[in-house]
């Protein structure tokens, strides 16, 4: 299975820290990733596993399979994650997003764009983060044409 991966700190660690104490009950960092998930039908345990070894704090995830739109939890103990997810009648596309246990009280809001967009506010320290899970499939269509669908769907 090919899996694509791409991983981005906010604040790198080493900054955000510095190895000092941090004396605030805010985490010193956040990671967001994004993949390209192909199905989370059967998978949620093996992608939570992956989220928690790899020290994800909020996942994007494209092409989900999954219908309806919804949110539950996800994980035991400390590799809990809270997955919202948006999908399509036929079940062929859907995007989703997987927030860490320690991030969860720090959502302000999760917006449903469709099935191929959605946005996630989070607040860390005092400053508000939009997180925007977009999934775009390339075949048959024009760059143009995707940009304009994809902008639409976010204003």
């Amino acid at each position: 299975m090919v899996q694509r991966w791409k991983v981005t700190d906010l604040m790198p660690c080493r900054e955000a820290g510095g190895g000092g104490k941090n004396t605030s009950n805010v985490p010193a960092c956040i990671r967001f990733a994004t993949w390209k998930i192909g199905t989370m039908s059967g998978r949620s345990a093996e992608v939570v596993e992956t989220l928690h070894r790899r020290k994800i704090d909020v996942c994007c995830v494209q092409e989900t399979r999954w219908t309806g739109s919804g949110a539950r939890v996800m994980g035991k103990g400390t590799s809990r994650y809270k997955y919202f997810w948006q999908g399509c009648k036929d079940g062929n596309a859907g995007v989703g997003l997987l927030i860490s246990d320690r991030w969860i009280d720090r959502n302000i809001d999760v917006k449903r764009v469709n099935e191929r967009i959605m946005c996630l506010k989070v607040l860390i320290g005092d400053k508000l983060v939009t997180c925007i899970c977009a999934y775009a499939p390339q075949t048959g269509r024009s760059a143009e044409l995707l940009r304009r669908k994809i902008l639409s769907g976010i204003k």
